[in-house]
């Protein structure tokens, strides 16, 4: 029988791949978004990861989530020091798109009423952060070098060895007491993550001229 990690890297492939070919991240990984998009990223991705970070520690004690409890996971503050880094002071000033709202309404509802399914979106954030993110950061480094330090948001100097550090998540994952009908709601939320994870980047690309008020790039 498979396991939820196998599950999830199967069942989510499709929309994986999707997601990262859509809209900004496109340029993004040609190394061509300009500085200002790139914040723009940025600030909706802080957004999320605000919503996701206040429901995973609501509910530090559940044990369905403590494979992703590991506190050096944990991406606001470094998120927040690359926004002011690339951003100036006005990075705030930036709009949050629709898709994000809907992202981040979602994340409320389940820590309200499922907070076992965060467990979903935290497997496609942070595994997305320590595996694909390590990419991004060499690019943004190359194709953004008046901002080489603002890559903390794919820093883990608290994790050590970061493959093994997957390792043991996706191990953790693997040993939780679910049953079937948990794992495919798992999955199936997963699934609706990367769907909106695409929502998202399309919008981003769509029209930079919503994007509000930013210093510090062009």
């Amino acid at each position: 029988m498979s396991t939820l990690s196998l599950r999830l890297r199967a069942e989510t492939q499709d929309l994986h791949t999707i997601a990262e070919r859509s809209g900004v991240m496109r340029p993004l990984l040609r190394g061509t978004l300009p500085a200002s998009e790139y914040a723009w990223l940025l600030r909706n991705l802080y957004e999320i990861y605000a919503a996701l970070e206040s429901g995973m520690t609501a509910h530090a004690t559940d044990p369905v989530l403590a494979p992703f409890a590991h506190p050096g996971l944990r991406r606001m503050s470094s998120l927040h020091r690359d926004l002011d880094a690339i951003g100036g002071s006005q990075w705030a000033m930036m709009n949050v798109t629709p898709t994000t709202r809907r992202y981040v309404a979602r994340l409320v509802e389940l820590s309200d009423r499922d907070p076992q399914l965060l467990l979903a979106h935290a497997y496609v954030r942070y595994l997305g952060d320590l595996s694909g993110g390590q990419h991004i950061a060499r690019i943004v480094r190359r194709a953004l070098p008046q901002f080489d330090k603002a890559v903390e948001f794919y820093s883990f100097p608290e994790l050590g060895d970061l493959d093994a550090f997957k390792t043991a998540v996706r191990d953790g994952m693997d040993t939780l007491p679910l049953s079937n009908d948990a794992v495919t709601g798992m999955v199936a939320e997963a699934r609706h993550g990367f769907e909106m994870h695409a929502m998202l980047f399309n919008e981003l690309a769509a029209d930079a001229s919503t994007r509000g008020p930013m210093s510090g790039g062009s």
